[in-house]
């Protein structure tokens, strides 16, 4: 076992299934972790021009003869053209022979997210929203100011949340809040018509996995985790 650990092949497949465990497992913390991800790629793709450029150098200053830098090019040019047409005939065979669907799996639906800007309650937002799995509307008032939404074209956390009802939606999520009020309070009034509701703040996260995996979810500061995560590794 020790002499695969040496290896840094053997820490790359580790990595790969650590991060795809943790996807599948908690979708919420993969996105959290995703700078992390982000900030070694950026490391790496800033270490790939140096280190050919030395390689190539090194290798050519080593070489101490252009008769035998020119034989290696050459045999270098011949490796990459016969392995290139290797690998073109497998796809071509490949891509013959096997079809799509010997492959993938059963078709699945999408992911569907809706967002409205400042708007009074319409039915076009109910229709755009059927079946969503996240409707982002607005809230700027609650029931004590319905006049006022109207006259300012805006609605209630009330409102949003039936919207949402008749829609269909799985999460709701409300913004645009008066400061007037406190996140509590919309959640409450909107929660007696659509439990599913929650007021995001600056930083949070909202998941949305695949059906089959789970529904929406909001994460608090999960932005904010993510970057400190990268932070802690720099």
């Amino acid at each position: 076992m020790r002499r695969f650990t040496h290896h840094l092949y053997f820490w790359v497949l580790i990595a790969i299934l650590t991060g795809g465990t943790i996807g599948y497992i908690s979708p919420g913390t993969g996105v959290a972790l995703k700078p992390l991800g982000d900030g070694f790629i950026a490391l790496v793709k800033m270490l790939i021009a140096p280190i050919i450029f030395c390689t190539v150098v090194l290798g050519i200053a080593g070489a101490g003869d252009m008769k035998k830098v020119g034989r290696v090019g050459g045999k270098a040019l011949l490796y990459f053209e016969v392995v290139s047409t290797f690998a073109l005939v497998i796809g071509l065979i490949v891509g013959r022979v096997i079809q799509p669907g010997e492959v993938l799996g059963e078709p699945r639906s999408g992911r569907k997210i809706v967002l409205t800007g400042d708007t009074a309650p319409a039915a076009s937002v109910v229709d755009a929203a059927a079946g969503a799995d996240l409707l982002v509307h607005e809230a700027t008032f609650l029931a004590d100011e319905r006049e006022r939404a109207r006259e300012t074209s805006h609605s209630t956390a009330g409102e949003a949340a039936l919207a949402a009802r008749e829609a269909g939606v799985k999460l709701l999520a409300l913004t645009h809040v008066s400061t007037r009020y406190f996140g509590h309070q919309v959640v409450e009034e909107a929660t007696e018509l659509f439990p599913a509701t929650v007021v995001p703040r600056d930083f949070d996260v909202v998941t949305i996995p695949f059906p089959e995996r789970g529904s929406p979810e909001l994460v608090r500061s999960g932005a904010r985790a993510g970057r400190a995560a990268v932070g802690s590794e720099t």
